[in-house]
């Protein structure tokens, strides 16, 4: 049986399960610039992984520092045969892995770009790791050649986050502890706010696993908010709050932590009504708020942040199209 835990091949070489991108760059022996934030990809070429041909492979990741938890393998196809058989690839996954979870055919939409259209899915859930193959209505222009399908290859989140969760933990418990008794600046905003990952139904303070999963892997930086703090917001409630010379921006569900007088910049998305109904948003490291577009809350809060040493707001505008 093929062992999807042991990392992910890319023709003769084996990246093991918890590199980077650019770790997995340095064992390739590509040059990878991981200083972006955000989402980080790294395409590279491949002839063969997990016995299949392919054409080349996307490995990604939620940010810098963090490790892939995606691989798509772009299927190399028979030539001159734009539809080959889904056995061809089912047969071998299926001698290595067993049977699939599910295998559905699709009928292709009319008028569509068949090299845009699934005609065939199935998936191997095996643990922390899962495997999916689409098969394409006709081949895909890839970077690498034409790809008559993908075979996805992920690792589930919840267990790449496991390395990073005591360190996180420690953090929110040392900010409740510094931040018992802090001066707070607070507004009312019209809509109620979110976390950034997860849903508003979870109580603040405690969330879900895959919450708490998603958020130290894509914004490392975002922290549960202290009761004392959050506790004195309610769901449309927004605070900036100051506790010695630590200070940062809160909902009831999460904060980050800045440093009075250190440079930090505020961005504030001004979406003006266009198809839609336009909104402003406040973005400070991996923190948000939004809101109604002219909304007095928003500028409330802009003002307030103009008032901290070291804080640049940058105005962005657009429409809400």
């Amino acid at each position: 049986m093929l062992d999807l835990a042991a990392g992910f091949p890319v023709d003769d070489r084996l990246v093991p399960w918890g590199a980077t991108p650019a770790a997995a760059a340095a064992t390739l022996g590509l040059a990878f610039d991981d200083a972006a934030p955000g989402w980080q990809r790294l395409e590279a070429p491949c002839r063969a992984a997990l016995g299949l041909a392919t054409a080349g492979v996307e490995l990604a990741g939620h940010g810098r520092g963090r490790p892939v938890t995606s691989v798509r393998y772009d299927l190399a196809g028979p030539p001159g045969d734009p539809q080959p058989d889904p056995a061809l690839w089912v047969g071998p996954l299926r001698a290595a892995l067993g049977p699939p979870r599910t295998a559905e055919t699709y009928p292709l939409h009319p008028g569509a770009d068949p090299a845009d259209c699934a005609r065939f899915n199935a998936d191997w859930p095996a643990g922390e790791h899962a495997l999916s193959l689409s098969l394409f209505g006709a081949p895909r222009a890839g970077p690498y050649g034409p790809a008559a399908g993908a075979l996805w290859l992920t690792w589930a989140d919840a267990a790449a986050a496991r390395p990073f969760l005591a360190e996180r933990r420690a953090r929110a418990a040392e900010l409740a502890a510094h931040a018992a008794a802090p001066d707070l600046v607070t507004v009312r905003l019209t809509e109620p706010q979110q976390p950034r990952f997860g849903s508003a139904r979870t109580p603040a303070g405690a969330p879900d696993p895959a919450q708490e999963a998603l958020t130290v892997l894509a914004a490392p930086d975002l922290l549960p908010t202290p009761p004392a703090i959050g506790g004195r917001l309610g769901p449309r409630g927004v605070a900036l709050w100051r506790a010695g010379d630590l200070w940062g921006p809160a909902t009831q569900w999460e904060t980050v932590v800045l440093r009075i007088g250190e440079p930090v910049v505020a961005t504030w998305h001004d979406v003006r009504p266009a198809k839609g109904g336009g909104f402003a948003e406040i973005e400070i490291a991996d923190w948000r708020a939004r809101d109604v577009y002219g909304s007095r809350g928003a500028a409330d809060l802009l003002a307030a942040l103009a008032t901290v040493p070291g804080v640049q707001i940058r105005r962005l505008e657009s429409h809400d199209c």
